[in-house]
């Protein structure tokens, strides 16, 4: 059975997104860069470094259907964390000094479709009989509202450039 028509690649040498794709199971990561200039790794950027960990741990666990996705996520920060203070601690680092990443897995077991979203990935599924639905993480239409909030509040706002 077909589970995925196609995946695209980036032209990019170093790439802050990832995906992955089995017999079982595809993801997907949208890597960001942390907020401040700070490099802790060995890698082109700190979220490269992250990517690059997280593609391999998830090709290698994912397809294990013994353990839930949220299990396997558990387990892979607790590894991160260890292979990550080979540089720094990350308890030590600012928000605004850590990589960050949204993330969408599909995994499909007997007849049970597993799905995780953290962040702004959709991922979107279409059934045998063409309805489809659409997963996503629902906090953050309220982050999203504190943001823009927070903006149109600030009486200064005609004076600085926002990104």
């Amino acid at each position: 059975m077909k589970y995925t028509d196609s995946i695209t690649n980036t032209y990019k040498q170093h790439n802050e997104d990832a995906c992955g794709v089995s017999d079982n199971c595809a993801w997907v990561m949208d890597g960001a860069l942390p907020l401040s200039n700070t490099k802790v790794t060995n890698a082109p950027s700190d979220v490269i470094w992250m990517v690059n960990w997280w593609t391999d741990y998830l090709n290698n666990t994912l397809q294990n259907t013994s353990s839930s996705i949220a299990d396997i996520l558990t387990t892979g920060i607790h590894s991160f964390n260890t292979e990550f203070k080979q540089f720094a601690d990350p308890v030590t680092l600012s928000k605004l000094d850590r990589a960050s990443a949204a993330i969408g897995i599909l995994r499909v077991h007997k007849d049970t479709v597993e799905c995780y979203v953290l962040g702004d990935i959709e991922v979107a599924l279409r059934f045998k009989d063409e309805t489809y639905t659409v997963v996503t993480d629902t906090s953050l239409a309220t982050l999203d509202s504190e943001v823009i909030n927070m903006i149109s509040n600030n009486p200064d706002r005609q004076k600085q450039i926002v990104f």
